[in-house]
């Protein structure tokens, strides 16, 4: 299957790529992503993007085994600074396919594209 998100990812020094936000929402859109939200849970919870899974920055080196190998990763914080972090971490930990979302949550809110809520 052909991507339509190529012409908005780059790929950076630390070994992962760089997705701006059309590109993002093509990936959320075609289903072939986990979707890994690196925010704090108590931010997860109040609203994140549909089907993320929540596993927070600072736990992340001690739960890689809940993030599969087999499926490309498209990672987001806040502000893409956390992230960026997370990023490296999983490329160090010998994931492949790893994105992270330009301008975070916050940019993602800004757009208006459609979030969900645990509460």
């Amino acid at each position: 299957m052909e991507n339509n998100y190529d012409e908005y990812v780059t790929k950076n020094v630390l070994g992962f790529y760089n997705v701006k936000l059309p590109g993002a929402k093509l990936m959320l859109e075609s289903g072939e992503f986990f979707v890994l939200d690196v925010r704090p849970a108590s931010m997860f919870g109040t609203s994140h993007l549909k089907g993320a899974v929540n596993i927070n920055n600072a736990s992340l080196s001690g739960r890689m085994d809940e993030i599969p190998r087999d499926k490309k990763i498209l990672l987001y914080c806040t502000i893409d600074l956390s992230s960026r972090n997370s990023g490296k971490k999983l490329i160090e930990a010998g994931f492949k396919e790893v994105y992270n979302m330009v301008g975070g949550f916050k940019a993602w809110n800004a757009e208006g594209c459609p979030v969900v809520s645990d509460s």
